[in-house]
């Protein structure tokens, strides 16, 4: 929502208003923060947000990247892209973990329980535990026992 544009008696006025607003848009229009920028203690400003021309000139922080010119896309930090990273591999997981289930369904029966499970590797077994994003941890017997609770939990679920 915007405000109404202002009305003026005085011509004078108005060009005076209108400069302003100009000096206005120069002074805050020119650069954006590229990183979180504090003065002492303080954030002052954040990753995007506007930067008075003045400041980051006196500063110098359009010259060191601090600053960047407005309408510069920011890069996306690194803890975001790990973190989108984290969540796809998680539904990549989840995904592949259902397309095993219905494989098992498809080819008439689980073909990846009770002693299946038994004859595979402990290497095997945490590969599954890994497809189905479960711990990995344990011996043998506990990785066995965490992979049929999933699968009982899935026949669950499924019923």
């Amino acid at each position: 929502m915007t405000s109404p544009a202002p009305t003026f008696s005085d011509p004078a006025e108005a060009a005076r208003s209108g400069q302003y607003r100009a000096a206005q848009i120069e002074e805050y229009g020119t650069y954006i923060a590229a990183q979180h920028i504090f003065v002492g203690n303080a954030r002052a400003f954040a990753p995007g947000h506007p930067v008075p021309k003045s400041t980051a000139e006196a500063m110098g922080w359009h010259r060191d990247g601090t600053c960047v010119p407005a309408g510069t896309p920011l890069p996306q930090t690194a803890p975001d892209r790990a973190a989108q990273l984290r969540a796809r591999a998680e539904e990549i997981n989840r995904e592949q973990h259902a397309i095993a289930l219905e494989l098992a369904a498809a080819e008439g029966g689980a073909t990846t329980g009770g002693d299946d499970y038994e004859s595979k590797t402990v290497v095997a077994l945490r590969d599954i535990l890994a497809t189905r994003g479960l711990p990995q941890t344990g011996n043998k017997a506990e990785l066995v026992a965490r992979l049929q609770d999933d699968d009982a939990a899935d026949d669950e679920v499924e019923e």
